[in-house]
Formats: C-alpha cells, structure tokens, sequence
C-alpha cells in the first residue's frame, strides 16, 4: 500500500471513530483501572500503527516507539517494552 494511501486511510478511519462511545466502554469494563502508562486509547492507536506499518511481532512495535520520537510525543511514551504489551494485551482481553 502506498505510503500516502495509508495515511490518507488512517486519518479516515479517525474522522469517524467514536471516541466518546469507545472511552465510555473502557470506563465501564474498568480496562484502565490500576493501569500506569498504557491506557487503552494508547494501545489501540499502537495496534493501529503496527498494523498499517506491518510489524510482525511486539517486540517490534516497542522497538518503534524507542525510535521514534513523535510518536513517544503524541502518545505520551517514552518507552515500552514488548512484555508490557502483552501484559496489556492479555488483560483487555479478560
């Protein structure tokens, strides 16, 4: 997929997700509760990039954002490693 396509789709699917509805979700299954650093809308907007950006495991996606310092801005990230999401991962799940 063409870089520019793919950016064009990602902008898209944002314009008409339902942030307020997804947020009320998280809130009411308690997904967040005792959570320090990787809320839910974080991990979502993670598992998005990984999949437009085809990472093949977690290890990548935590290896990104190591690298990439816009996105430790716009998420709020510093670091995280590939056991913290599947930690993460595994409790949104239950």
């Amino acid at each position: 997929m063409d870089r520019d396509i793919t950016k064009t789709t990602f902008f898209k699917v944002f314009e008409v997700f339902p942030l307020e509805k997804f947020q009320q979700i998280v809130i009411n299954a308690g997904c967040d509760r005792y959570v320090k650093k990787l809320e839910a809308l974080k991990l979502l907007y993670l598992m998005i990039i990984a999949q437009f950006c085809n990472f093949e495991s977690l290890r990548d996606i935590a290896n990104q954002v190591v690298r990439d310092k816009h996105l430790q801005k716009v998420l709020h990230l510093t670091s995280i490693s590939a056991s913290t999401l599947s930690r993460r991962l595994r409790k949104m799940w239950r």
